[in-house]
């Protein structure tokens, strides 16, 4: 994602949290940029959300994950949220709690390069979309991610 992109990206989800889930902590940034918010849900038992942004599209995902020790479970990545949990641990992406099969849900700032109305479009064009899709994918975590990690405790 380009460097303007993401930063008016991780500015936008930042305040959505703060506003609508103030619950959820700032965590972290990984190394390959993603955003970490932490709540803890119960004794032992820490929930994640993670603002993950593609290093090569305009795009970005939400992953969900959950441990028993307190610590992002960056090596374990499992499919379904029905899955067993990986040592006291579990990480998925959001779409699962919607949408068994198929690839994972991405929110995108453009058009796929394979679609035929495709072009590049200047960031002039794309930073107005920051706060639509920053609302939608908020509006996703509350509907499916709160539910879930109720459901852990």
């Amino acid at each position: 994602m380009q460097k303007t992109l993401s930063t008016a990206l991780k500015d936008s989800f930042s305040e959505a949290m703060k506003a609508h889930m103030p619950a959820f902590r700032y965590d972290s940034v990984s190394k390959f940029g993603s955003v970490i918010y932490r709540q803890d849900i119960a004794e032992n038992l820490t929930a994640f959300i993670r603002l993950g942004i593609s290093p090569k599209r305009d795009q970005f995902t939400i992953e969900l994950a959950w441990s028993r020790n307190g610590e992002y479970p960056f090596d374990i990545f499992t499919i379904l949220p029905s899955d067993p949990p990986k040592n006291n641990s579990l990480r998925f992406s959001l779409s699962r709690l919607w949408q068994e099969a198929g690839s994972d849900f991405w929110w995108k700032f453009t058009k796929s390069r394979l679609d035929p109305d495709y072009r590049d479009e200047p960031i002039e064009e794309l930073l107005p979309k920051v706060d639509g899709l920053v609302k939608d994918a908020i509006g996703k975590t509350i509907e499916y991610a709160v539910p879930y990690f109720k459901s852990l405790r």
